[in-house]
């Protein structure tokens, strides 16, 4: 690892190593026609495509925990929750800016290791970093990415397109990065599989841009803040509203065992703050057994947990009586999450 720290080594410099690394380290995309090097990046979109533009940011002690992430794991984690949102969209990432705000202190090869992971998942898709900026922060490591995906015209999913009497299905086992998180908090393990779940934040872009390639699906969202939050933004944004089956939501083994340690309820995990990356996904119950298909060939479980109903934003349990209980869309809120 390069040892230099940013300080002594000067912006003009640090942006020369960056750029050394990514075209060491990139695939030729024959649509990136400026990367990096002039005031402004330029690409070209495919002909029958459109573009997608989402934007996250993670910072040092808000998004992620001091010393509970390599710099590596970083990049891998900025990168997903992007992928994750032009997933959720039916579309595949092209190319992405890259800012980081950086403090004097930190050694060079700290931050290729943060590119290094960026460009670990992006590789996959022939995606590269066209571009970004550098600038100084005191303490708190920023890292903000804007990614620009492609979809096929009329194959973008939105939230807004949720019909009644669609089913509501969810990929693999939402609640996993919040128990994570919760063990990294209580100190008592980083060797965990929910703890790499919290870590990584693996995206199903994959699954997500097979099942919209189809018209399979009405409306589709990744839970970034938690379930129950992100199926309310289905139903506000498609003015209808969802009934949860108690009996059909997803508990994992992992889940299951740290809350018997806790003598804690697993629902506390699943409905509550939690940025798993899972997909929320509504489709007309003729579509469900095709979109099974499609995420068993990744290997990924899909859950049959819901409907959509006609009131709109209420969101019910229904228990194993039958009998229904109104639910509040708790979730990761940035203004509130201190309070």
């Amino acid at each position: 690892m390069d040892d230099r720290k940013v300080k002594d080594l000067g912006e003009i410099e640090l942006v020369d190593e960056i750029k050394r690394y990514i075209d060491e380290n990139s695939k030729l995309n024959p649509h990136i026609i400026l990367g990096i090097g002039d005031d402004a990046a330029s690409v070209s979109i495919p002909e029958g495509y459109e573009m997608l533009i989402t934007c996250d940011s993670m910072v040092e002690g808000v998004h992620f925990l001091k010393d509970s992430l390599s710099s590596y794991e970083m990049g891998r984690r900025a990168a997903n929750i992007n992928i994750s949102d032009i997933g959720a969209m039916g579309g595949v990432p092209m190319a992405s800016l890259v800012s980081l705000g950086l403090y004097g202190d930190i050694k060079v090869g700290e931050i290729i290791e943060i590119y290094r992971g960026l460009l670990e998942e992006l590789r996959p898709f022939n995606a590269t970093i066209i571009g970004g900026n550098i600038t100084s922060v005191y303490e708190n490591i920023l890292i903000d990415i804007t990614l620009f995906g492609i979809a096929k015209k009329g194959n973008i999913v939105k939230r807004s397109t949720a019909h009644v009497d669609d089913v509501i299905l969810i990929s693999g086992y939402p609640g996993e990065s919040a128990a994570g998180l919760w063990l990294l908090k209580q100190g008592k393990t980083t060797d965990h599989p929910l703890v790499n779940r919290y870590k990584l934040a693996q995206h199903r872009a994959r699954e997500a841009h097979a099942i919209s390639r189809e018209h399979l699906v009405s409306s589709m969202i990744d839970i970034s803040d938690g379930l129950l939050l992100d199926l309310y933004r289905i139903c506000k944004s498609s003015k209808v509203g969802a009934e949860i089956f108690k009996r059909n939501i997803p508990i994992s083994s992992h889940i299951r065992e740290i809350s018997d340690e806790m003598g804690e309820d697993p629902l506390r995990f699943i409905l509550g703050k939690s940025d798993d990356y899972e997909l929320i996904i509504t489709c007309p119950e003729a579509n469900r057994g095709r979109i099974e298909e499609i995420f068993k060939h990744y290997s990924i479980p899909v859950h049959h947990i819901g409907q959509i109903t006609e009131k709109a934003c209420e969101i019910s349990m229904v228990d194993e009586n039958g009998e229904k209980h109104r639910l509040e869309p708790e979730g990761w809120n940035h203004f509130t999450a201190y309070n």
